[in-house]
């Protein structure tokens, strides 16, 4: 059951920060070099994979990471959370959630006023301010997608190292 629990966690936390890598410092770069009345269809087509493959990979990665800090504190108890290891464990289980603090606070509101934007002016050409707002929003939500990647980062890295501590 351990390595099961251990198994899932190392694949929904691959699959959760390889897809937020790629999407935020790859897919991103493309989308800036297309029409903004394009831009707003490639984009919403985009989200509607990678907002729910991100969703659940977050939320398993955390609920596994969970169960295996559970299990860590039954094995050690009292002691397991004033080591190195525990504090490096729960650095990363703190990373983990701000990313997804940062994805609903930040985020999902962002994509919604992007999302609104781009369909009040489907059909037609976006006016100057339109764009000016659509560039804005779209910066914004690049900014936290790369902010979400860092963190990530760093939550992989305090635990990956977190045995060696």
């Amino acid at each position: 059951m351990k390595i099961a629990v251990a198994l899932l966690h190392l694949i929904f936390a691959t699959t959760w920060l390889g897809t937020d890598f790629y999407f935020n410092f790859v897919v991103t770069s493309k989308l800036r070099t297309l029409e903004p009345s394009i831009l707003g269809d490639v984009t919403t087509s985009l989200r509607r994979v990678t907002t729910p493959l991100l969703a659940v990979s977050a939320v398993l990665t955390i609920v596994t990471g969970v169960l295996m800090m559970a299990q860590l504190h039954a094995k050690h108890p009292g002691t397991f959370s004033s080591t190195r290891w525990g504090t490096s464990l729960l650095i990363g289980a703190v990373f983990s959630l701000l990313v997804l603090v940062l994805a609903v606070a930040v985020d999902q509101p962002t994509s919604r006023k992007l999302g609104r934007l781009v369909e009040s002016f489907k059909g037609r050409a976006a006016t100057a301010e339109e764009a000016v707002e659509m560039s804005r929003l779209s910066e914004r939500s690049i900014l936290t997608g790369r902010v979400a990647t860092m963190l990530l980062l760093v939550a992989l890295a305090t635990m990956a190292v977190a045995r060696y501590s």
